[in-house]
């Protein structure tokens, strides 16, 4: 368990320093394809592959990160963002637009409703961002700080950079 802990803080620093210098700012990232990476599990966002990652309101789920299209985004925006897969052409979404803690994300079609706007918060600690929606301002977590492969992506009232499930680096694909 140590062990696991002391790779996954390893990785996720090696991750975070070299995304600092690849990123710059958020602004920045709008042109290409990215992973968008948890800080705590070391896995990518997600529309799940084992559902319909096609379909309108495919779950967004976090995996172990292979770059495969599923978990490919394209932030689209200048100081807020819509996040656009770049398998199914869909945005991330907070489903039904709820805003209260737990609320999954899913993928549908790119209307431009603040369910689907992001802020990307930066921190000076090496390239890692809190990503908050626009409705009520709740950062995208991993529920229950999970590192399974298929954990559920949700919003969350933000408690801070302190909790790696709320925390997000880019890293170009």
């Amino acid at each position: 368990m140590i062990r696991k802990r002391a790779a996954t803080a390893v990785a996720a620093a090696l991750l975070a320093t070299g995304l600092g210098v690849a990123l710059g700012q958020p602004a920045q990232a709008a042109s290409g394809h990215y992973a968008i990476v948890n800080y705590g599990s070391g896995k990518c966002l997600e529309v799940d592959r084992f559902g319909t990652p096609s379909s309108l309101g495919g779950p967004v789920v976090q995996r172990t990160c292979d770059g495969q299209a599923v978990q490919r985004w394209s932030p689209v925006g200048q100081s807020t963002y819509t996040f656009v897969n770049q398998l199914s052409g869909m945005c991330v979404d907070v489903r039904n637009g709820v805003n209260a803690d737990g609320t999954p994300l899913q993928q549908w079609a790119c209307t431009g409703t603040s369910s689907m706007k992001w802020t990307v918060s930066p921190n000076s600690f090496a390239g890692v961002h809190q990503i908050k929606s626009q409705i009520g301002g709740r950062c995208m977590d991993v529920r229950g700080g999970s590192d399974a492969d298929g954990a559920t992506v949700q919003i969350y009232r933000c408690t801070g950079f302190g909790n790696p499930a709320q925390v997000w680096s880019f890293a170009a694909v």
